[in-house]
């Protein structure tokens, strides 16, 4: 599943209730997503830009990790973000997962102590 939006300052908010919902029906432990921070983060990194594609979700059920479908995942707003000439952008939370997203071409472009143990890694693909 891949949520994906262009857009100049995403709606974090309704992502935020979607991101929920998903995870709820997906039978998985309640998201922690840090909406006003990442937005912040973003609108740092991306302020000159005049578009960007957010990515909100990503997910991989377990059963089908390493057979490639987050790449497969990712191509829509991989091609959207090279047809706008723009970044495509994601959040995430784990060494691991960046290394993940890397693998499948995208960069990480910063990151954010956000307290309590936990980093923000923004990613872009370009």
């Amino acid at each position: 599943t891949t949520l994906f939006r262009s857009s100049r300052k995403p709606s974090f908010l309704s992502d935020a209730g979607l991101a929920l919902k998903l995870s709820t029906q997906l039978k998985m432990q309640p998201l922690k997503y840090y909406s006003a921070l990442t937005s912040h983060l973003y609108e740092e990194i991306y302020r000159d830009e005049s578009e960007y594609i957010t990515i909100s979700m990503v997910v991989v059920l377990t059963e089908f990790q390493g057979q490639g479908f987050m790449r497969k995942i990712l191509e829509a707003p991989f091609e959207e973000a090279r047809q706008k000439k723009c970044p495509a952008v994601l959040d995430t939370d784990s060494m691991e997962k960046v290394a993940r997203y890397e693998h499948c071409g995208m960069r990480k472009a910063a990151e954010k102590n956000v307290g309590r143990g936990t980093t923000i890694y923004a990613m872009e693909y370009r």
